[in-house]
């Protein structure tokens, strides 16, 4: 098992062989650290992390990722994000108690259909191979557990009939608790 430790520029990697710290994990790694810790004043997440709106990077400088890679985004379509990163993120934004990054977040995928990966890079498999990717009713789940992130209305777009019956449930649900 590789060590982990802070990097010249104060952001969690892991130790690689021959000493050298890489941050392509780092996203995630910084997230669970101040949602478990607390600490959320050593690394300010958000201001760290997010490079333009609702857009997150595995690490803000590309020097400490392998070819780059972690630090790089263009668009809501091409970066290096994925979605085992986006829970570090989450976890990070709530750490903050950032509701204005969470809507950025929200936002930002939103325009992707909430496939919470960019899948651009060498990172994982393409969506394409049957892999499960997360979806509005993902959000929507997400939204019932941490009803203090729900924004003042919701409107369902979608051209999944299926989703948008699931999505639907969950926002009456949330109407019977009085949530929304």
């Amino acid at each position: 098992m590789r060590k982990i430790t802070r990097d010249q520029y104060g952001v969690i990697g892991q130790i690689q062989t021959g000493g050298w710290v890489e941050g392509g994990d780092s996203a995630c790694w910084n997230g669970h650290y101040s949602y478990f810790s607390g600490d959320t004043k050593t690394l300010p997440y958000v201001k760290t992390f997010e490079v333009k709106p609702g857009a997150y990077v595995r690490h803000p400088k590309a020097d400490v990722t392998y070819n780059g890679f972690g630090a790089y985004y263009r668009n809501p379509w091409m970066g290096c994000i994925s979605r085992d990163q986006m829970t570090g993120v989450l976890l990070g934004i709530i750490a903050e108690k950032n509701r204005m990054a969470m809507l950025r977040l929200f936002l930002h995928w939103s325009l992707k259909g909430f496939l919470l990966t960019y899948k651009v890079l060498d990172n994982g498999k393409d969506p394409k191979d049957g892999h499960s990717e997360k979806t509005g009713y993902h959000i929507m789940l997400f939204l019932e557990e941490f009803p203090e992130y729900l924004p003042k209305e919701i409107i369902l777009v979608t051209s999944n009939p299926v989703g948008k019956v699931r999505m639907q449930q969950a926002i009456d649900s949330l109407k019977k608790r009085k949530l929304l």
